[in-house]
């Protein structure tokens, strides 16, 4: 069978790369949770100091104080404040079941005192099911690092990649870490130098940070701006930050605020490590406020996600292997401007919507008559026969394997769409929390689809196909 519009061998050509990067992008939605989820369930720096009769005997004590420590410091990371305050006691031997395992970061003993610095890992699913038992919500940890770009400000000049910015130094020299989100900083190399420059970064430029997110495998950009001073009157060491989170949604939230500490230039080092960390943080928090779910049991929407051509499918699947929510997008059809997916997700619709906005997708309900039988097609074609499955290699004979089946009479189903980071000035496009759907109040313009590229014709509607919802 031959694609309408396609010369066979370009059609068997789309199919095949379009399988193999299907299969490419169920093996990376996979990946990251595993790679991930050490860290996330993972607490460093647990300071504990235990004297008891002996020295064996204060280790095994500070270990115990430490693992409490952690935990109580793990469910902080994962839940809000007022969640975490609600939750049921929970006895040392039912933290211990939890521990995976725990490693000494530093310690000093003496014959009857432990101090030191440990570092716990904890089960993820145990963890999940005491939070979900008590009803709390929690995060999911981020797919991919954030990139930091440090700017210092100072004397009238915004510096990048110069010598003197020591607010880069305060990122790269030490580590900045974080639970949900890790933190990537960049080289600063001739290749960055090329792409993006203090100005330009402050600017919110769309292309130039997105190259920069490209070239790091970064979810989001975080310019952080620092402008440094020594107060003439009192001899101070000052520091304004100003931060600002983008995803490719646009601008997704910023931070202000200011320092201070007395020993004039000496003083500034302390204030870069001291914001490094409030950015750090600020980072975590909303995180943790966008991707908070109430539960790990997965759900499922038969989705119908439209493009105009291969780079397009290829983008789309990247956005969605950075939704955290997302567990799998398995590929039920595929034709030469259109997939049909089955997403499965966690969390609720809602949830799903606000992760998909950070990644400028959006969930159109679609009328059900228009999407029963099979996959619809663009100015009435008839419509492509299903991806054939794959056995060690790929096969392009559309029509040796049966049709997925369609969605059931009546069932709702979506589309996907893909927008675009339109601005270049830092302003925001970011769409609001949504509520269930449907319908999607509160959505504003920007995440509405972005218009098609030059030269292309959308697919029209069905005959009895409702308009996108507000």
């Amino acid at each position: 069978m031959v694609l309408p519009g396609v010369r066979p061998a370009s059609a068997a050509l789309f199919l095949a790369v379009g399988l193999v990067a299907a299969q490419l992008f169920a093996l990376a939605l996979a990946a990251p949770a595993t790679a991930q989820g050490s860290d996330v369930f993972t607490v460093r720096g647990v300071a504990v100091d235990v004297t008891a009769d002996s020295a064996a005997a204060a280790r095994d004590s500070a270990i115990v104080a430490g693992q409490r420590k952690a935990f109580d410091q793990l469910l902080l990371n994962l839940a809000t404040p007022q969640d975490v305050a609600k939750l049921p006691p929970i006895g040392d031997d039912a933290i211990s079941d939890m521990v995976l395992d725990f490693e000494v970061e530093s310690e000093n003993v003496s014959t009857v005192r432990y101090i030191g610095k440990l570092a716990f890992r904890f089960r993820a699913e145990p963890v999940r099911a005491y939070l979900e038992q008590s009803g709390a919500t929690y995060a999911i940890g981020a797919t991919r690092p954030a990139l930091v770009l440090p700017v210092l400000t100072r004397d009238g000049s915004s510096l990048l990649w110069d010598d003197t910015n020591t607010w880069l130094a305060a990122w790269s020299g030490g580590p900045v870490g974080g639970t949900l989100v890790s933190i990537a900083v960049p080289l600063g190399d001739l290749t960055d130098i090329a792409t993006i420059d203090g100005p330009r970064a402050l600017d919110g430029d769309s292309a130039a940070l997105q190259a920069m997110a490209q070239r790091y495998g970064a979810g989001d950009v975080v310019v952080a701006e620092a402008q440094a001073g020594i107060d003439a009157a009192t001899g101070e060491a000052r520091l304004a930050l100003d931060a600002r989170r983008y995803t490719l949604a646009g601008l997704a939230g910023t931070l202000q605020d200011n320092l201070s500490a007395p020993g004039g230039e000496a003083a500034l080092p302390d204030l870069y490590a001291q914001a490094a960390q409030r950015v750090s943080a600020f980072l975590q928090d909303q995180w943790k406020q966008e991707n908070l779910v109430s539960s790990t049991a997965e759900q499922r929407l038969d989705v119908v996600a439209p493009f105009a051509s291969l780079e397009e499918w290829v983008d789309l699947r990247r956005r969605l292997a950075d939704v955290s929510t997302v567990r799998r997008a398995d590929l039920l059809e595929l034709s030469r401007d259109r997939a049909r997916i089955d997403l499965v997700f966690v969390g609720d619709q809602a949830q799903l919507t606000r992760a998909l906005a950070q990644r400028d997708l959006t969930l159109v309900p679609v009328a059900p008559t228009a999407v029963q039988g099979t996959l619809p097609t663009a100015e009435g074609t008839p419509p492509a026969a299903p991806a054939p499955g794959t056995s060690g290699s790929v096969t392009v004979d559309p029509g040796a394997i049966p049709a997925a089946p369609p969605p059931a009479a009546g069932a709702q189903q979506w589309e996907l769409r893909r927008g675009a980071m339109t601005s270049t000035t830092g302003a925001s496009n970011l769409a609001p929390a949504a509520a269930p759907l449907p319908p999607q109040p509160g959505t504003q313009p920007a995440l509405q689809p972005a218009a098609p590229p030059a030269g292309t014709q959308p697919a029209p509607a069905a005959p009895d196909q409702p308009p996108p919802a507000e």
